[in-house]
């Protein structure tokens, strides 16, 4: 916003630039779904490269593809059914938006549905949100420090929920300690189920600190 401002402000044309990274393409028995998340960094991540150590690199999607520092290496590496996207640059990557667009079986568009990202900062580019989608509605979620955000919206794409709630530990008296915006993915598991996964540093009073990585169900009613 500023950078553009000072643009018009010389009476050039202001320049806002976004990157958008494709993520699932689904078929249903209406028509497609096509799920996307837009974002934006410092500098050109042109030269982003898929992993090339990753046997099923070309498919669209890979549930175990961390950016780093968290990068998990073959045999463990899978490449179906999330992206799995490596770069090469040292750039900060803003997730701006989470974009879930449904289309007819001719191809035609029925409605979109967008849920913010809130500027999530990551060092690579990489899904971070995931949707459900059900004849009368879509969810979708994406975590940010100690919290989960959800929407949920109509089939014509407006919004009849936006909220946010803690991640639930196990134990009442820990809590969790947030050093960066990023806590962990969220991938479409099965029928109306959700996973939340990621690393995080548990503070116990009596124990002290310990850094977990966690993986928790999100079922959606």
């Amino acid at each position: 916003k500023t950078k553009s401002e000072n643009q018009r402000l010389a009476n050039k044309i202001p320049d806002f630039k976004t990157h958008v990274l494709p993520v699932r393409l689904e078929e249903t028995k209406n028509g497609f779904l096509f799920y996307l998340e837009a974002y934006y960094t410092s500098t050109n991540l042109s030269n982003n490269r898929w992993n090339a150590t990753n046997p099923y690199s070309n498919y669209p999607y890979s549930p175990y593809g961390f950016g780093n520092p968290w990068r998990v290496t073959p045999p463990y590496n899978y490449g179906y059914p999330y992206n799995n996207f490596e770069s090469t640059t040292s750039a900060e990557s803003k997730m701006h938006l989470a974009c879930l667009t449904i289309f007819d079986s001719k191809g035609e568009l029925v409605s979109d549905h967008g849920f913010s990202l809130e500027e999530l900062k990551l060092n690579t580019a990489e899904q971070i949100a995931d949707f459900i989608y059900t004849p009368t509605r879509t969810t979708i979620a994406f975590s940010k420090k100690e919290n989960i955000h959800v929407q949920v919206s109509q089939m014509d794409g407006v919004p009849i929920l936006s909220e946010k709630s803690p991640q639930q530990l196990t134990q009442a008296t820990e809590t969790l300690r947030s050093d960066n915006d990023h806590s962990g993915q969220v991938r479409f598991w099965y029928k109306n189920n959700l996973l939340l996964f990621g690393y995080e540093t548990i503070k116990n009073p009596e124990k002290g600190n310990r850094e977990v990585f966690y993986i928790n169900k999100l079922k959606v009613e």
